[in-house]
């Protein structure tokens, strides 16, 4: 059973805001305002002088720059020590301060003059709009962060169904080749030998052919059945990838043929660091190798898996049809796409760069169970 991850708890304080806004956001949104209030000003005043006007704009130009500086510094302080409510505090006190020094630049003492009261309410101002438009936009980046969390845990919870899907069809494999190497492989070898044990006791040209028959069965237990073992479920920590995989290709000798490049290196780091991702990789050469011997008439495919920057690729291309212009979604895809995804990856699919084939590129994190990332 699958618990659903719970929501970690928001502290009281998050609900103020988003905070510090972006440097431009705060100080444009500021200076939106300052330009509403001037306006104001200037319609109740009915007239103005170019002084005044000089001043107005002086403490726009004041009011932008230092709210910037202060968000960029509130930013720089949350980057470093993380978002407290001691810090949302000093930060709108810092605001706070951007009243009076605006007042005094943008319309001068001597026009309004600068007593306690006025000093008080061009204080407050700033704080109680901006504490206004972050508890506005808190609650509705509450909202999304909500939204967002039920989503990724959705999203998590359904990866880790799809492990367990995969976990699943892997043991049931394991069981069935098992099934196929012990107890069929050793039926039908205890037949052969007594199907050539009757044809001793034959007359000789019954008995060669009855023995022709035991070497034909035999033919079946020692190619087919131990490659259909093996296919079902290889046994990578005992057969490098390179050899599992030529193995795999020689399927389909009969419709193409297989370039298979897999450096000593790479196949090395699989097998020691990341043994699920090494299984993904066969897995989805399998299905890329079917893929191209149903559907695109391809007479040369050419794998090569390479590893770079803490990722293994895989890179599948054939020469045949292409892929055609209106594509469906088929169980081939849904397989490579469920295997790519179960070690956090991504993968494409598209027609190749000459004009002929396709090419089926993947590329998947080191695992070395399913879940369970490697530091590589």
């Amino acid at each position: 059973m699958i618990d659903k991850p719970s929501e970690a708890k928001r502290p009281w304080w998050s609900w103020l805001g988003p905070w510090p806004l972006r440097p431009w956001i705060l100080s444009l949104s500021f200076a939106l305002f300052y330009g509403a209030y001037v306006v104001a000003w200037i319609s109740q005043a009915g007239a103005f002088e170019a002084a005044t006007l000089a001043r107005a704009v002086a403490g726009g130009v004041v009011l932008i720059a230092t709210s910037w500086a202060i968000a960029a510094m509130g930013r720089r302080w949350q980057r470093r020590h993380g978002v407290h409510v001691t810090s949302y505090v000093l930060f709108l006190l810092t605001l706070g301060l951007i009243g009076p020094v605006v007042r005094a630049v943008g319309f001068g003492v001597e026009t309004h003059g600068f007593g306690w009261g006025a000093l008080v309410v061009a204080f407050i101002r700033p704080l109680v709009l901006f504490a206004a438009v972050s508890a506005a936009a808190g609650i509705a980046f509450a909202r999304v962060e909500r939204e967002a969390a039920a989503t990724k845990a959705a999203l998590d919870l359904a990866r880790a169904q799809q492990v367990q899907i995969i976990a699943a069809d892997e043991e049931a494999r394991r069981q069935v080749s098992l099934l196929l190497h012990d107890r069929v492989q050793s039926g039908i070898l205890a037949t052969c030998l007594e199907l050539r044990a009757v044809a001793k006791r034959m007359a000789p040209a019954d008995g060669a052919e009855l023995a022709a028959l035991a070497d034909k069965l035999e033919g079946i237990r020692s190619i087919d059945v131990r490659r259909a073992a093996r296919t079902l479920s290889p046994n990578l920590q005992e057969v490098d990838l390179q050899t599992a995989l030529e193995d795999l290709a020689s399927q389909y000798e009969a419709s193409f043929v297989t370039a298979i490049d897999v450096p000593t290196e790479v196949d090395r780091r699989l097998a020691r660091d990341a043994p699920f991702t090494a299984l993904a990789v066969y897995r989805v050469v399998d299905q890329s190798l079917l893929n191209a011997a149903a559907h695109a008439g391809a007479t040369l495919v050419g794998v090569r898996v390479a590893y770079q920057d803490g990722w293994f690729s895989v890179r599948v291309d054939d020469n045949g049809c292409g892929l055609p212009i209106v594509r469906q979604p088929g169980l081939g895809t849904t397989i490579i796409n469920t295997w790519v995804r179960a070690t956090g990856g991504f993968w494409s699919l598209e027609n190749a760069m000459a004009g002929r084939g396709c090419l089926m590129t993947a590329h998947l994190r080191p695992l070395a169970r399913a879940g369970l990332a490697t530091d590589s």
